[in-house]
């Protein structure tokens, strides 16, 4: 957390899942009634979706056609509007974001050759990350409704090896993300992007707080 703080004594953490394997990347819904995460609970990596309040996780994705080789589908995240997600799969044969309704359903290709998506609060753009020209992954943003005009936010000279993680403020104006070991943030106004950590202690996954004052990140220090 980048800002002195305590949490509130009346925050509890409750464990929602318990299926063999991983579970990891969850996401909470814009209502906060449903969890979104992955797991391979069912073999291979797949969307799952759970109640906050616990109850029997619901799969949303599975291998397309039950055929081989098997998808690895990662990283949800809800829309604004919390009908579907959005999640990033090699279901075509290579890395893109697909979207899936939040109860299950028929997946559609959002944008090609990208993964990790993010999408601002009032759900106009969508961030993700994605090779740059020189080849390192690089942070991409593009209004949501024609993602395929993206340019790319990240340089070579922001941040360490691959850009990775992003995440929108709570006003959409800025995004922070990982690079190899530090977190970065950049005002999407036009200023080049800034460390925000630089410390080496391998910084990744941050979050904003919803007033926009903090982040939460997760680090090996």
């Amino acid at each position: 957390l980048l800002r002195p703080a305590a949490p509130p004594e009346s925050w509890q953490s409750q464990q929602l899942t318990s299926a063999p394997g991983w579970e990891s990347e969850p996401a909470v819904s814009p209502d906060g009634r449903f969890v979104a995460y992955s797991s391979d609970a069912a073999g291979t990596p797949d969307i799952w979706v759970v109640d906050s309040a616990g109850g029997e996780p619901l799969q949303l994705t599975d291998r397309p056609g039950g055929e081989e080789p098997a998808a690895s589908d990662r990283n949800p995240v809800w829309l604004p509007d919390g009908r579907s997600l959005l999640f990033s799969s090699d279901r075509s044969g290579r890395r893109g974001i697909w979207t899936v309704p939040a109860l299950g359903g028929s997946t559609s290709l959002v944008v090609d050759v990208a993964d990790e998506p993010a999408v601002s609060r009032d759900g106009s753009l969508l961030a993700f990350s994605r090779p740059g020209p020189s080849g390192p992954w690089r942070i991409w943003v593009a209004p949501i409704g024609s993602p395929g005009s993206a340019p790319p936010l990240t340089t070579d000279a922001d941040g360490l090896l691959n850009h990775s993680r992003p995440a929108f403020s709570s006003d959409g104006r800025s995004i922070c993300y990982s690079d190899f070991r530090d977190l970065w943030t950049v005002d999407l106004a036009g200023d080049r992007p800034r460390p925000l950590t630089s410390d080496g202690a391998f910084d990744s996954a941050p979050a904003y707080s919803p007033d926009g004052t903090a982040i939460y990140f997760a680090s090996r220090r």
